[in-house]
């Protein structure tokens, strides 16, 4: 595929690491930085595994809820905070929406306006939920009876 796509001279342009981009930074750092918050969403969704498989007995329970909360969970945020079942200043805390981190991170303006947190709250909101995520799994794992 790279050596079809080095043919088109339109596609085959350099790109310049330096030459700024999102959030004023040169593409080097965003790039860093878009890896960093990927890397730190997915610890959110692997504590999300474990604290599920160590509530639950069944594995397809377990791999059915959490593709479920994968896949749909920052849709069922976004419906959350547009119903207004509560006040939003607490439920845009759930753990749904730090889903949103890796998305809002690159496109803040569009999801921004459905999480109604700041990227900084989402990451440190992500970091406090996979704490105790885990903490909570580990605890349950450490009390269950086999």
């Amino acid at each position: 595929m790279t050596v079809l796509l080095n043919i088109f001279p339109i596609i085959n342009n350099p790109v310049s690491w330096t030459a700024t981009y999102q959030y004023h930074q040169p593409l080097v750092i965003n790039m860093i930085a878009n890896t960093g918050v990927d890397l730190i969403t997915s610890t959110l969704i692997i504590s999300s595994i474990c604290l599920t498989s160590c509530i639950i007995n069944s594995n397809t329970v377990v791999i059915a809820t959490n593709a479920l909360i994968i896949f749909m969970g920052s849709g069922l945020s976004a419906n959350l905070l547009l119903a207004h079942v509560g006040p939003s200043a607490i439920i845009r805390w759930n753990p749904f929406n730090m889903l949103n981190l890796t998305t809002q991170y690159y496109n803040y303006a569009t999801y921004h306006q459905s999480s109604l947190l700041s990227n900084q709250q989402l990451l440190w909101g992500t970091i406090i939920y996979t704490i105790l995520f885990t903490l909570f799994g580990y605890w349950i794992f450490q009390h269950k009876k086999l």
